[in-house]
């Protein structure tokens, strides 16, 4: 069956992926207080050049869902295109409305063509994992109903954790509550924060260190590892941070050098939001249908 993947840019998917025929992106973008408008983008160069601005920025610029409209026309043009099938994978629906936008285009198009809408319950180098994933099953030639479902299976038994530098950006874009926010400053911790269940941003536990912190994230894949003996993949994610994500990586081919691996990087819908040289990291199991 002919089947196309529609993906939000807060997957930053690289260019090999990107260029894929059958990957097609809706964008999201940021708005800074002085009206300058930037789309969110995968390039490295415009992700230091929107960290730079977010840097010199007075106030937090305001982040903003894909354009309906534009999402539409997606749609049309993949109808036209003669695809059978639609598989979307978006950002977390407890931190954006995205994932809602797409169940009700998707479900005004159910008599035209078969869709299928996929909550990563996280961001950028999740959604592009399932990306890949997806890509794969499909190949192998699974139908895309039962792709949606492994993917569902995948990002439920995901685990996503995130140290950012400072609490203050998510705090003020209502990402997390400000009372956690003060409390990392007053005790100059790092707080681990990790998706929710709904795919929220919560506390996991408040660390002292940089080093403390990889160090219990290695922990936390071994337990992992133990829970799905199939196998899991882990998933690096940085805001201009690649000196530290790499270093997490080496820490995880010391631990077991077999585990695959992936870096991604954060751009400007995200990192309005966690602020440059935030980590993330996630544990994905590879798909076990007896779990």
């Amino acid at each position: 069956m002919k089947t196309a993947i529609i993906v939000d840019s807060t997957a930053y998917l690289p260019e090999e992926l990107a260029q894929h025929p059958d990957i097609y992106q809706v964008d999201l973008s940021v708005v800074f207080e002085d009206g300058q408008l930037m789309k969110d983008s995968a390039s490295l160069e415009d992700h230091i050049a929107f960290y730079r601005a977010l840097q010199e920025s007075p106030s937090l610029p305001k982040s903003s869902q894909p354009q309906p409209g534009f999402y539409y026309q997606t749609m049309d043009l993949l109808v036209d295109k003669g695809y059978e099938a639609i598989i979307t994978i978006h950002l977390s629906a407890g931190i954006s409305g995205t994932y809602q936008l797409s169940r009700m285009v998707l479900s005004e198009y159910a008599d035209q063509i078969e869709g299928y809408a996929v909550n990563s319950r996280s961001a950028c180098i999740v959604e592009e994992v399932l990306v890949r994933q997806a890509l794969y099953l499909l190949e192998c030639g699974k139908e895309p109903k039962e792709v949606a479902q492994i993917l569902d299976w995948q990002k439920d038994h995901t685990d996503t954790y995130m140290m950012v530098e400072a609490l203050d950006n998510l705090a003020k874009g209502g990402r997390l509550s400000s009372g956690l926010a003060l409390v990392g400053s007053l005790l100059k911790v790092r707080p681990v924060l990790r998706f929710d269940e709904e795919g929220k941003i919560v506390l996991f536990e408040k660390i002292r260190t940089n080093k403390k912190v990889f160090q219990r994230w290695i922990q936390l894949i071994k337990e992992k590892q133990a829970a799905y003996p199939k196998g899991v993949m882990v998933l690096i994610t940085h805001a201009n941070n690649l000196e530290d994500a790499e270093r997490i990586k080496e820490m995880v081919m010391e631990h077991d050098h077999s585990i695959p691996i992936y870096i991604g990087r954060v751009g400007p819908v995200i990192g309005t939001h966690t602020g440059e040289r935030c980590l993330g990291l996630a544990v994905m199991p590879e798909y076990d249908p007896s779990k």
